[in-house]
């Protein structure tokens, strides 16, 4: 049907043949031995893939078309990010070989091709728009330049890698459409700053932005009245942003609301009525039904499961789901220490002494929050012994509150480091 409806003649057959040959068996592979992040079903993993494919490849009326090959391997692309999305890294991995060796034998794809000696997989590759080759996204990352003057905000500092590029470009394909983006992901993985980031790119007088954050005290009449507030009367009972703009809702932590004794969890029941059927009934007067109209959601939510909530299944087939993984080590040490040497430069005063310790102190850091990690699991008595990546990040918020006329040597430079170490893990 879709194929049908957005697509030509031309890529559509070749689609249809690329989906009939592989799509079953890597889908039954995924469902036998692969764990979702989340519960997902199959309608929805081929819909985000149709998603994707429809952001990325032409439109169906226009002149020049992709060729075969190019076609071919933005399936291969779609699939990754289709099913691939709701996976964490050792079953992206587990997925991985199973599309580049192929035990069955039923499909060979076109996929990238790996270094042999490098640890990249062929999800840090993506289609290039114009000429259709593999390219790795280390290449369109851009610096971050910590500035030399002032510490910028602590919560406002994003350091490009290849994750949070590699999510932008992903919300950015959905988002075009007017479609709905959820990313899950543990915390301290980025999801709100990502988003947050992405929304700043849109230009103040034709796209505002809002962000609602749900918690357990969510109800759907707050949620209404919420939404309200931010449209005005347009035609009859149509409304929308003011001045004719465009809007985007973020919701963050969608997954909060409190699930009632019949198991429904009626806030997200009112914003899946707005995503289908753009708009909800007067509160003032019973029975009419108000039109919302430019208006799409953008949504965050921590992995579901350990007493944390779902969102129903009605409202998650809107949404395009990717879930964001924690960084490895390399990218872990390449953000803090792009940080901690961007404070401790040689332009704000600190001698050579602080500056090549610090270099040794960012994987140091890394290390003992890795090793705690693993040795202070939380129990019943002690739930609270939960380590994520906020707490490393709350480490080197106190490391660089710093002057140079105080962390002068390597002492004082190793007392504030123990003290900080000490005020985030040991506190627990």
């Amino acid at each position: 049907g879709w194929i049908k409806r957005d697509r030509s003649n031309y890529d559509g057959d070749i689609l249809m043949r690329l989906f009939e040959q592989s799509f079953p068996f890597i889908y039954r592979y995924f469902s036998l031995y692969l764990k979702a992040k989340m519960p997902v079903l199959e309608c929805m993993i081929v819909s985000q893939a149709c998603k994707l494919l429809n952001g990325l490849l032409p439109l169906k009326e226009a002149k020049d078309q992709f060729t075969v090959q190019h076609i071919e391997r933005l399936y291969v692309f779609s699939i990754m990010w289709s099913i691939g999305a709701f996976l964490e890294l050792d079953d992206r991995a587990r997925l991985q070989a199973y599309l580049l060796n192929n035990p069955d034998s039923n499909f060979s794809l076109d996929t990238p091709i790996l270094p042999a000696d490098s640890e990249d997989t062929i999800f840090d590759y993506f289609v290039h728009e114009k000429t259709g080759a593999w390219t790795h996204w280390n290449l369109i990352v851009t610096e971050y330049m910590y500035p030399k003057d002032h510490d910028p905000e602590y919560a406002s500092i994003l350091v490009p890698n290849v994750d949070n590029v590699r999510t932008d470009f992903l919300i950015h394909t959905i988002a075009k459409q007017h479609k709905a983006v959820l990313l899950i992901g543990e915390q301290g993985t980025a999801k709100t700053v990502i988003i947050q980031a992405y929304l700043n790119k849109y230009n103040a007088e034709k796209h505002v932005q809002k962000t609602i954050n749900f918690s357990s005290a969510t109800s759907p009449n707050m949620f209404q009245r919420v939404i309200e507030s931010f449209v005005d009367k347009r035609v009859g009972t149509t409304c929308g942003p003011p001045a004719g703009k465009k809007m985007t809702v973020f919701i963050d932590d969608i997954n909060l609301p409190s699930i009632n004794e019949w198991g429904d969890q009626i806030t997200n029941e009112i914003v899946r009525q707005l995503m289908e059927q753009n708009g909800f009934y007067s509160l003032e007067k019973p029975g009419e039904f108000t039109t919302i109209v430019d208006i799409q959601v953008i949504a965050a939510m921590i992995h579901p499961g350990g007493g944390r909530n779902d969102i129903p299944q009605r409202l998650k087939r809107h949404f395009c789901t990717f879930n964001c993984t924690l960084p490895s080590n390399v990218p872990i040490d390449k953000i803090f220490s792009v940080i901690a040497k961007g404070h401790y430069a040689k332009e704000r005063g600190f001698n050579d002494e602080v500056r090549s310790l610090i270099d040794k102190v960012v994987p140091a850091t890394r290390r003992l929050w890795q090793l705690t990690k693993v040795k202070m699991l939380p129990t019943p008595a002690k739930f609270h012994y939960v380590f994520n990546l906020r707490d490393l990040s709350r480490i080197w918020q106190g490391m660089i509150n710093t002057i140079p006329q105080v962390v002068n040597n390597e002492k004082s430079l190793l007392t504030l480091w123990k003290h900080e170490c000490s005020r985030v893990i040991c506190d627990r």
